[in-house]
């Protein structure tokens, strides 16, 4: 079959290039993690939209990192390499898709489509691509989309010499319920009316995060520790209300699983405040509440926001370098545990910029999911270079 495209195609390249370097004032938990309190590392990002005719384009967006003081000193990943049809009332994309789903600010509970890059970001912001189909029907103020995605990946997890491990113990291979084939499929519909933004979903298929099995010698003592993936039916609602200078803020899901059945929600509001002190800078405050009601027990995955409240705010001061300030903290209020997330960025000129980074653990010996960081408290920074 050959492809006919009647116009010049048009290419957008960019990407940027960073320089990392991360200082750990403690020592690490685990003996063969990696002791240097100064890393650096390198990263490159590329990405392309390309417009192949009137109705057709495609996209990729790479990214490689070398990190010598990491278990694997070189990663990467394929995030976005897809080719895709607009018609009249429909989109359609086939290749290494990545999709986000939800409207909080500190977590989006709802968002499950893509495998998460938790060496990368222990708090899974950042995405791994995955293979599959998608397509949606455009209506005036909706859309219906739904995805196919023939084959699973697991979660980077981090191990051997990583910072920010969850476990003692070495990772053995994944184990897929019904294998990695077993396909994923979802479905979503949503709208806006007036100042309310609402989406329903449904997705079938493998769990994004693990649970995890030992692995033990003869003598009963574990060895290693295997993630497991099980097939997943989750149920989503979304809701976006707009009123004035805030946004009301709402997620929910009901997960049905081989291990537990559970319900979760995630509310908040995000007020801006434009005009402080009469300048051109705004500030923006962040108040969010976690409630996850899976089990506690070796079968089901961890959740980070089971029962949490969120706080944060920014600081933009809308000059011509965009310096922006952030403090976030996440408190557990079943372990009283924080997360304390400071962050700062500015542009040095029209290519280079600047970030900061400041992540503290803070009473986190009891929390499940933050124990294993406590000695992980850590200041980063970023030089980045953009084209």
């Amino acid at each position: 079959m050959v492809l006919w495209f009647p116009l010049a195609v048009e290419a957008e390249i960019g990407g940027k290039a960073e320089v990392r370097m991360d200082y750990f004032p403690d020592n690490p938990l685990f003996s063969d993690q990696s002791d240097d309190r100064l890393q650096a590392s390198f990263a490159l990002e590329l990405a392309s939209r390309e417009n192949l005719g009137r109705d057709f384009a495609a996209a990729y967006s790479l990214f490689g990192k070398f990190d010598p003081k990491a278990s694997s000193r070189f990663s990467g990943d394929v995030r976005e390499a897809w080719i895709g049809y607009n018609g009249e009332n429909s989109e359609w994309r086939a290749g290494m898709l990545t999709e986000r789903w939800g409207v909080l600010e500190a977590e989006n509970i709802v968002d499950i489509l893509n495998p998460r890059d938790a060496v990368e970001d222990f708090q899974g912001d950042v995405k791994l691509g995955i293979a599959g189909l998608t397509g949606s029907y455009l209506g005036e103020n909706s859309r219906l989309g739904f995805w196919l995605l023939p084959y699973s990946r697991e979660r980077r997890l981090a191990q051997e010499e990583d910072r920010f491990r969850n476990f003692s113990l070495p990772l053995g291979e994944p184990d897929f319920d019904n294998g990695r084939s077993h396909p994923s499929l979802a479905v979503r519909a949503s709208t806006v009316q007036g100042d309310l933004e609402a989406a329903v979903s449904h997705f079938h298929g493998h769990s994004r995060t693990p649970w995890f099995t030992p692995e033990t010698d003869l003598l009963g003592r574990p060895l290693s520790l295997h993630p497991r993936y099980d097939v997943i039916d989750q149920t989503n609602l979304e809701l976006l209300w707009v009123r004035g200078h805030s946004l009301w803020k709402f997620e929910a899901f009901y997960q049905n699983g081989p291990e537990d059945n559970f319900f979760a929600v995630g509310a908040g509001v995000e007020r801006e405040v434009p005009r402080i002190w009469n300048s051109k800078a705004s500030l923006t405050f962040y108040l969010e509440g976690y409630y996850d009601g899976r089990d506690d027990s070796s079968g089901v995955p961890i959740a980070p926001f089971q029962k949490d409240i969120f706080i944060g705010a920014r600081l933009a001061m809308n000059d011509v370098n965009g310096t922006e300030f952030q403090i976030r903290f996440t408190r557990d209020l079943e372990y009283d545990s924080t997360l304390l997330d400071l962050r700062a960025s500015r542009r040095l000129n029209s290519n280079w910029s600047l970030e900061a980074k400041l992540y503290g653990f803070l009473n986190v010996e009891d929390d499940p999911a933050l124990n294993a960081f406590r000695d992980d408290h850590r200041l980063q920074l970023n030089l980045i270079r953009r084209f």
